[in-house]
Protein backbone atom coordinates (compact mmCIF):
# COMPACT_ATOMS: atom_id res chain seq x y z
CA UNK A 1 0.00 0.00 0.00
CA UNK A 2 1.46 3.36 -0.92
CA UNK A 3 0.48 6.67 0.57
CA UNK A 4 -0.53 9.69 -1.52
CA UNK A 5 2.42 11.87 -2.61
CA UNK A 6 1.43 14.53 -0.09
CA UNK A 7 1.46 12.08 2.82
CA UNK A 8 3.85 9.81 4.65
CA UNK A 9 2.82 6.58 6.30
CA UNK A 10 3.79 6.07 9.94
CA UNK A 11 3.25 2.73 11.66
CA UNK A 12 3.16 2.31 15.40
CA UNK A 13 2.18 -0.43 17.80
CA UNK A 14 -1.11 1.47 18.15
CA UNK A 15 -1.93 1.47 14.44
CA UNK A 16 -1.29 3.28 11.22
CA UNK A 17 -1.26 7.03 10.68
CA UNK A 18 -0.87 9.27 7.66
CA UNK A 19 0.89 12.58 8.00
CA UNK A 20 1.81 15.45 5.72
CA UNK A 21 5.05 14.72 3.87
CA UNK A 22 6.18 18.29 4.55
CA UNK A 23 6.01 17.66 8.31
CA UNK A 24 7.97 14.42 7.99
CA UNK A 25 10.61 16.16 5.84
CA UNK A 26 10.82 19.04 8.32
CA UNK A 27 11.34 16.68 11.26
CA UNK A 28 13.84 14.42 9.44
CA UNK A 29 17.60 14.73 9.67
CA UNK A 30 20.11 13.91 6.95
CA UNK A 31 22.61 11.14 7.74
CA UNK A 32 25.61 11.49 5.41
CA UNK A 33 27.10 8.11 6.34
CA UNK A 34 24.12 6.30 4.82
CA UNK A 35 23.12 9.08 2.40
CA UNK A 36 19.60 8.96 3.80
CA UNK A 37 17.15 10.83 5.97
CA UNK A 38 16.03 9.61 9.40
CA UNK A 39 12.63 10.38 10.89
CA UNK A 40 12.22 9.61 14.57
CA UNK A 41 8.56 9.05 15.32
CA UNK A 42 7.79 10.74 18.63
CA UNK A 43 4.45 11.26 20.39
CA UNK A 44 4.48 15.00 19.64
CA UNK A 45 3.69 14.23 15.97
CA UNK A 46 0.15 13.19 16.95
CA UNK A 47 -0.55 16.81 17.91
CA UNK A 48 -0.03 17.96 14.29
CA UNK A 49 -3.48 18.80 12.93
CA UNK A 50 -3.09 17.01 9.57
CA UNK A 51 -1.98 13.64 10.97
CA UNK A 52 -4.78 11.12 10.46
CA UNK A 53 -5.34 7.82 12.25
CA UNK A 54 -6.39 5.40 9.49
CA UNK A 55 -6.15 2.20 11.52
CA UNK A 56 -9.91 1.64 11.67
CA UNK A 57 -10.44 2.23 7.93
CA UNK A 58 -7.64 -0.17 6.99
CA UNK A 59 -8.85 -2.80 9.46
CA UNK A 60 -12.24 -2.76 7.71
CA UNK A 61 -10.71 -3.73 4.34
CA UNK A 62 -11.20 -7.47 3.69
Amino acid sequence: MSSPPCCSMMTTSCGLRLGPAAVVREKSVYISHTDSHKFMLRDVIWDVSDVLDVTEQLSAVP
